[in-house]
C-alpha cells in the first residue's frame, strides 16, 4: 500500500486528465458519464498498483529470506525463485554468483579448520590461544592433557580453567609486558611433571597470546640419571683408588711391621685393582650395550651367534661351581631337551646368565637352592632363575635394575658387586628383544624370568642340526 498512497495523486491527475480529453474531444457524454470514466480509471489504477506492490513485495521477500540463509551456511542456488530472475536478471546472477562464491570461501575456511584442528590434535606439544581479557580461544588436547583441564574450557578465563601458578603468572606477565616469555615451570600432581613453556602475546588489534608447552620431563630425567651415575662413578672409583693410595704410601714409606702385614697391604691393594677392572670392565660393556640396536632376523642376520641355550646355561652353572661347593648350595637344572636355537650374542647371554646364577648364590644363605628352568611356549623361550635367599622388598623391585643401585650397599660392597651387574642383564634382555620380570619376597627368595622370541628359521636349523 505504501507505492499506491505514493502515487495516489498521480493517478488522480492521469484519470482526470483523460477524463478531460476525452470530454473535448466527445461531445456524447454527460458530466457524469465523465465522473464515471474517471473513477473508472481510478480503480484501475488503484488495482494495478496494488498488484504491482504485492509483486513486488513478494519478489524482495524472496531475495530477503536468500541472503538470510546464506547466513545460516545454506548456499543452494535453487532456493533462488524464478520470479526474481523475471524482475532482474542482472540481480539474479549476482545472488547466483555471491551464493556460489560463498559456498566456495566457507569450504576452504572449513577445510582449514579441519587441518588445523588435526595438526593441533596430533602434536604432542600443548597449545593454549588466549584473548587479550583473559579468555580461552582455543586449546589441543595435548595441553587438556598436561594439566588435566575438563573438555569444555573455552571461552572461560585462563586462571580458573589452568590450576598451575606458574603458567599463569608467564601469561599475564606477557599481557602487561606484551613480549615473549621462556621458562621451565612444573606440576606435582598426579605426577611430577617438568614442562617449557614459550609465551607470546601478538601486537594486533585481538592482542591474543599464544602459548605452546613442551613437555621436558624425559630430558629432565636422563640429566638427573646423568648427574647421578656421574656421582656414582666417582664415588665407585674414589674409594678402591684412595684405599689403594693409602696402602701403596705406607709400602714406599716402609711403616709396615714385618713381611705378613706388607703381604697383606698388597693383598688389599690386588682385591681393589680386580674391583677397579670390574668396574671398567662393566661399565664398557653396559656402554657397548646402549650403543646397539635391536637384534632383527633380517638385518643381523651374519653378524650375531646362533645360541644353544641349554648350552649356555650349563657352561654358565660350571663356571660358578666352586661358590656352589663353598656355600653347600643345592644346585637344580630343568632345561627342556631340543630347545630351539636364538639369535644373539652367546658372550652377552652367557654373562647374562652367569650374572643372574651368581647373585643367585651369592644371596642364597648356606645350604640353601638355585634352580634354573628353560622351556618354550608359543615361540618363545623361558628362562627361570630361582633362589630361597633373603630375598628382594617390594619397595626397591622396581629400582633393582638402574645403575649403580643397591638394595644393601654395604652388604653389595662387601660381596664384590660393582652394581652393574642387572643392568647389564636388562640391557642383554632388551637388545635380544625379551623382557624380564621378578618375582621376590623377603626371607623366601627371588626368581627372575626372562623371555627370549625363537625365530622360524633357526628353529629349522636346530632340528637339521640335531639330525645330524
Amino acid at each position: 500500500m505504501k507505492i499506491f498512497k505514493k502515487k495516489l495523486p498521480l493517478i488522480l491527475i492521469f484519470s482526470c486528465t483523460i477524463a478531460v480529453i476525452y470530454s473535448i474531444t466527445s461531445s456524447k457524454y454527460t458530466l457524469l458519464d465523465l465522473i464515471i470514466l474517471a473513477a473508472s480509471l481510478l480503480m484501475f489504477g488503484f488495482f494495478l498498483c496494488y498488484y504491482l506492490e504485492r509483486d513486488l513485495q513478494s519478489k524482495f521477500t524472496k531475495t530477503i529470506n536468500f541472503l538470510n540463509s546464506l547466513s545460516d551456511k545454506n548456499f543452494d542456488s535453487k532456493q533462488l525463485d524464478g520470479s526474481i530472475r523475471r524482475l532482474d536478471q542482472k540481480l539474479f546472477n549476482s545472488l547466483e554468483e555471491l551464493s556460489r562464491n560463498l559456498a566456495h570461501q566457507f569450504e576452504l575456511i572449513e577445510s582449514e579448520k579441519n587441518q588445523l584442528e588435526t595438526i593441533l590434535g596430533a602434536m604432542s606439544e600443548g597449545v593454549i590461544v588466549v584473548s587479550n581479557s583473559g579468555n580461552i580461544l582455543l586449546i589441543n588436547n595435548a595441553a587438556k592433557e598436561m594439566f588435566q583441564i575438563d573438555k569444555a574450557p573455552k571461552s572461560r578465563p585462563y586462571w580458573e580453567v589452568i590450576r598451575n601458578k606458574g603458567l599463569q603468572n608467564l601469561i599475564s606477565k606477557s599481557q602487561e609486558k606484551n613480549e615473549t616469555i621462556k621458562e621451565e615451570i612444573s606440576i606435582i600432581y598426579p605426577e611430577e611433571r617438568f614442562y617449557l613453556a614459550n609465551v607470546e602475546s601478538i601486537n594486533s588489534a585481538s592482542n591474543e597470546t599464544i602459548i605452546v608447552i613442551f613437555d621436558i620431563t624425559e630430558f629432565k630425567k636422563l640429566e638427573r640419571i646423568k648427574a647421578d651415575f656421574i656421582a656414582n662413578v666417582s664415588h665407585e672409583l674414589r674409594t678402591p683408588l684412595t684405599s689403594m693410595k693409602g696402602y701403596l704410601e705406607t709400602l714406599i714409606d716402609e711403616a709396615y711391621e714385618n713381611a705378613v702385614e706388607r703381604n697383606n697391604f698388597l693383598n688389599v691393594i690386588d682385591k681393589n685393582t680386580n674391583r677397579l677392572i670390574s668396574l671398567v670392565s662393566d661399565l664398557l660393556i653396559l656402554s657397548e650395550l646402549e650403543g646397539k640396536g635391536l637384534i632383527n632376523s633380517a638385518e643381523d642376520k651374519n653378524e650375531f651367534d646362533q645360541i644353544d641355550v641349554k648350552e649356555a646355561i650349563f657352561h654358565s652353572v660350571v663356571s660358578l661351581e666352586s661358590k656352589f661347593n663353598k656355600k653347600n648350595i643345592n644346585e637344580k637344572i630343568e632345561v627342556k631337551d631340543n630347545l630351539p636355537l636364538i639369535r644373539g650374542d652367546k658372550f652377552l647371554i652367557e654373562q647374562m646368565l652367569t650374572n643372574l646364577i651368581d647373585n643367585a648364590v651369592k644371596y642364597t644363605p648356606d645350604n640353601g637352592n638355585v634352580i634354573v628352568r628353560a622351556f618354550t611356549t608359543d615361540k618363545i623361550i623361558t628362562i627361570e632363575i630361582e633362589d630361597s635367599g633373603i630375598g628382594i622388598p617390594k619397595d626397591h623391585q622396581d629400582r633393582i635394575f638402574e645403575r649403580f643401585y643397591r638394595v644393601d650397599k654395604d652388604r653389595s660392597r662387601k660381596m664384590g658387586g660393582t652394581g652393574l651387574g642387572l643392568s647389564i642383564v636388562k640391557h642383554t634382555v632388551l637388545q635380544h628383544n625379551g623382557t624380564i620380570s621378578i618375582d621376590s619376597e623377603e626371607q623366601k627368595g627371588t626368581k627372575f624370568t626372562i623371555k627370549l622370541p625363537i625365530k622360524e628359521n633357526l628353529a629349522n636349523q636346530k632340528k637339521q642340526y640335531k639330525t645330524a
